[in-house]
């Protein structure tokens, strides 16, 4: 098929223009905020079953092709829309791998110097919908520190060698989690939320922790000098390790937590 002939086609590669219109559309949608990506995964596959199978590779030598050689002559619309149904007869809707990829390109994308402001603010856009898309493909990631909950939740509650479980305040657990997890973790999330100052965030809520761990803490050190305190200290223990007590202290450091870990140490969250 020439390019004179792709302009005026019905059916390309056996598939109707017309569904592959359809898929396009599917796709402005997405990136346009009208549907989420997954209800873009699920109306892309259901269009796609009914489509035969096409040669991928054929596909992508003409749109080379067409990209480079195609008539200049064309109206823009018509060359626009040859170019929109030839990646959506190879571009299914993404994957979560494929967003990760996306994202990583669009990032290096925004550290190239040879892109002008105004096309590195349209590759800003795009990542802001990848990792809307991202965060709506992974519910269980926060998107705060974006790290995993389930990182995050590890310093849900942590064991102290003096006084035993302390349930953490949220930022703070946030900065145990992204101090603690793995290089490939630390970049998604750097790639999610940007440069994140996890100690700074976790200022204020070290400090909301010592107005209950202070004073238990002062008369365990006291005890360790004083033998004439231990017994106080040991009566303080078993008063913190208390259940009700833990609940009381998961209670006041539940601002923020998800529920399924707001009142529990299980990292269930």
């Amino acid at each position: 098929m020439d390019f004179a002939e792709m302009l005026a086609a019905d059916v390309l590669w056996g598939c109707s223009v017309e569904v592959l219109d359809q898929l396009e559309e599917l796709r402005r949608q997405a990136w346009e905020g009208v549907i989420t990506v997954q209800q873009w995964r699920e109306q892309d596959a259901e269009i796609r079953a009914e489509l035969p199978t096409v040669d991928q590779e054929a596909v992508r030598e003409f749109q080379t092709a067409w990209m480079v050689e195609g008539p200049r002559d064309a109206p823009d619309d018509g060359f626009t829309r040859v170019t929109r149904r030839l990646s959506a007869l190879i571009q299914p809707a993404p994957t979560e791998d494929d967003l990760w990829r996306r994202l990583v390109d669009i990032d290096e994308d925004l550290k190239d110097p040879k892109f002008g402001r105004e096309v590195q603010d349209r590759f800003r856009d795009s990542r802001d919908r990848v990792v809307v898309w991202l965060l709506e493909s992974d519910r269980n990631r926060d998107s705060v520190s974006g790290l995993p909950w389930s990182e995050v939740a590890q310093y849900r509650v942590i064991e102290d060698p003096d006084l035993g479980p302390i349930p953490q305040y949220l930022d703070t657990a946030r900065q145990l989690a992204y101090e603690n997890t793995s290089a490939l973790e630390r970049d998604r999330a750097r790639l999610i939320v940007g440069e994140w100052d996890a100690k700074y965030a976790a200022l204020s809520a070290n400090v909301g922790a010592l107005r209950f761990t202070g004073l238990p803490r002062l008369l365990v050190e006291a005890a360790q000098a004083d033998d004439g305190l231990r017994g106080l200290a040991g009566d303080q223990l078993r008063i913190w390790t208390d259940p009700a007590v833990q609940q009381v202290l998961m209670n006041q450091t539940a601002a923020g937590w998800p529920a399924s870990c707001a009142g529990s140490s299980d990292h269930s969250c």
